[in-house]
């Protein structure tokens, strides 16, 4: 295979999938901050955003935040993020795991080169007729139903050769 032109493709992929992530994120922050919906964020309606972060955040009441509530802030915040990533670990580990013993047909535990391409096969085989078509080659290369990124499997696809 081409390494060079399969990482310039996934290259320029992520790089546009940043550019449109960081395109919705200003769309949802102008749409949140601008009160008067003229596609601006004036000065004022500015000022009341900043109000509501330093009153959130503000834990002693007094008007203002020190170094110390930012810093538990910012510490609250990562803590939560780390509970959903280990939350979305743990799903993705379960999820690995059925996948690899959907793969594993003679449940062996291991997965041969045969097993794994039968696997992709029926994955990609939408309608389990033993066949490829068109359409599903299509779909295949459009992230349709049958195609997980990555190699991964379609939910209780995991028949038998045909």
């Amino acid at each position: 295979m081409n390494y060079a032109r399969i990482f310039l493709t996934t290259s320029l992929i992520a790089a546009s999938m940043t550019t449109t992530a960081l395109a919705s994120r200003a769309d949802k922050m102008l749409q949140r901050i601008d009160k008067n919906d003229d596609g601006k964020i004036s000065l004022e309606e500015f000022h009341a955003r900043e109000a509501r972060w330093i009153e959130r955040i503000d834990s002693d009441g007094d008007g203002a935040v020190s170094l110390e509530e930012i810093t538990q802030h910012h510490s609250e915040r990562a803590m939560a993020r780390q509970a959903k990533m280990a939350a979305h670990r743990a799903k993705a580990q379960t999820a690995l795991e059925e996948k690899f013993a959907a793969a594993d047909t003679n449940q062996d535990g291991l997965v041969t080169g045969e097993e794994w391409r039968l696997e992709a096969f029926n994955r990609l085989d939408e309608d389990d007729d033993g066949y490829l078509s068109k359409k599903e080659l299509k779909q295949a290369r459009h992230g349709g139903k049958g195609f997980r990124q990555g190699g991964g499997f379609r939910k209780g696809h995991s028949h038998k050769a045909k």
